[in-house]
């Protein structure tokens, strides 16, 4: 007896097991995902501001008919989307710089989140950053701001950048006073001048030289700044089915950025809705630079060449205390697809 009752509850254990399977979307069997599979599959993507992938998906009609569903997830910036990658929060997002990811490999390693995508800014875009300061400030350049108190995210992009341009300008590090205030913060710190100077990315930055107290120091970077990255968790990516996923959606944002580029009044409203920024600030944004996704080998070759820079210029400032394996970041494999969505094929 005591025997039969063992077997019986092993076999209700791997019967429990084998519908707990079936009712996972997040585990295919061997073969090719079916349409079942994706239809039951939550796809989770992240934005590291309030505008992301989204507004180009939904100007060019492509979340209409998605063979999943899609749970929208917004963060504050690129770092903390990077957190929640790492503990599997989230599958894929973007619209991010370098600088998180180097950091985040440097701290915890490469093995959990990789580059699936990198769009190439087209366009002329005046920089990827702006510095802005009060208005009537004394600052005219870069090389006024010794002794400036000035607050940038850590492990921003515009960190990176910041730091390089005031290198250039002959400033070292010790020639101003870093802090790393959010945002909100930030604005207020400057406004009452606790701080002289705030380093931040778009839409922030337009929005915020709306105001009538406030002005623009400089744009710094530029168009070979400002890839817009998309990250995978690798655990993800090992899933057959979110992988699949992930390419679906990474070929309609490849095709979505090209549609939208002769339509900037639609997706400047789009972004003005989900950003909940002015109609104005939304379009100036849109007309200064688009994305173009789908690397070729040499492109590919570039965007890690860019990464291992901005390695090495950490490395130099003493921030980053151990190497980065370039190579361990990128996950090229979506690329042909994303060449021929881009392409129009």
């Amino acid at each position: 007896m005591r025997f039969r009752s063992m077997l019986a509850l092993a076999l209700a254990v791997l019967a429990g097991g084998l519908a707990a399977c079936s009712r996972s979307p997040g585990h295919a069997a061997n073969g090719p995902v079916t349409s079942e599979q994706l239809a039951a599959l939550t796809l989770r993507v992240g934005a590291p501001n309030r505008i992301g992938n989204r507004p180009y998906l939904e100007v060019a009609g492509e979340l209409a008919k998605t063979p999943y569903k899609i749970e929208w997830v917004e963060f504050s910036a690129t770092p903390a989307l990077l957190e929640a990658l790492r503990n599997g929060d989230v599958d894929i997002g973007g619209n991010g710089g370098a600088t998180g990811l180097i950091f985040e490999a440097g701290n915890n390693g490469t093995d959990a989140i990789k580059v699936v995508a990198a769009g190439r800014t087209v366009g002329n875009s005046p920089g990827a950053a702006a510095l802005i300061v009060r208005k009537g400030a004394r600052y005219r350049s870069l090389a006024d701001l010794r002794g400036a108190r000035i607050s940038v995210l850590q492990g921003t992009g515009t960190q990176y950048i910041l730091k390089r341009e005031l290198e250039r300008a002959g400033l070292a590090p010790r020639d101003v006073t870093f802090s790393s205030l959010s945002n909100d913060m930030a604005v207020a710190a400057l406004i009452s001048g606790h701080i002289d100077v705030l380093g931040i990315w778009e839409p922030q930055a337009s929005v915020l030289l709306s105001r009538p107290d406030l002005q623009l120091l400089q744009w710094i970077g530029g168009n070979r700044d400002s890839y817009a990255l998309q990250f995978a968790s690798t655990d993800a990516l090992a899933d057959p089915v979110r992988r699949a996923a992930i390419q679906d959606f990474l070929t309609r944002l490849a095709r979505s950025t090209v549609k939208v580029a002769d339509q900037p009044q639609a997706f400047s409203s789009a972004m003005s809705r989900l950003a909940r920024i002015d109609p104005a600030i939304a379009l100036s944004i849109t007309r200064k630079t688009g994305y173009r996704y789908g690397l070729d080998a040499a492109q590919q070759d570039q965007l890690k060449r860019s990464f291992a820079d901005e390695i090495a210029f950490w490395r130099k400032d003493g921030v980053l205390h151990r190497d980065v394996p370039v190579d361990a970041l990128f996950d090229f494999r979506f690329e042909p697809a994303l060449r021929a969505a881009s392409a129009g094929q």
